[in-house]
């Protein structure tokens, strides 16, 4: 399997003035609004890395809003591996989850 693909990320909405915002100027921490587009992603093989999203470091993610499915998914980041984790299934267990359109909001540098 593989990571999650640069180009399966956009910014939600497009204009990056309306999908990013900064918290902290002076440490450039910021959090971006992110749609993903086509994707199994959230487990350990297929990761959302940082790079993938534009971020060099994560520091916080909210849920996963997968349209598809119609569901809203726990996430968290994995801080020692700089991924986003999400929870599959119906014990939420970290796994893949498939989605045509999903929508998540991160934070990082």
């Amino acid at each position: 399997m593989a990571d999650l693909a640069p180009s399966a990320v956009s910014l939600q909405p497009t204009s990056l003035g309306e999908a990013e915002f900064w918290l902290t100027k002076r440490r450039g921490l910021f959090m971006r609004r992110i749609k993903l587009t086509g994707v199994t992603v959230g487990g350990a093989t297929n990761r959302i890395t940082a790079n993938a999203l534009g971020f060099t470091k994560l520091v916080y993610c909210g849920n996963f809003q997968d349209t598809t499915g119609t569901k809203v998914v726990p996430a968290v980041v994995d801080p020692v591996n700089n991924i986003i984790l999400l929870g599959a299934g119906a014990a939420n267990a970290v796994g893949d989850v498939t989605t045509t359109t999903g929508y998540i909001s991160v934070a990082g540098y």
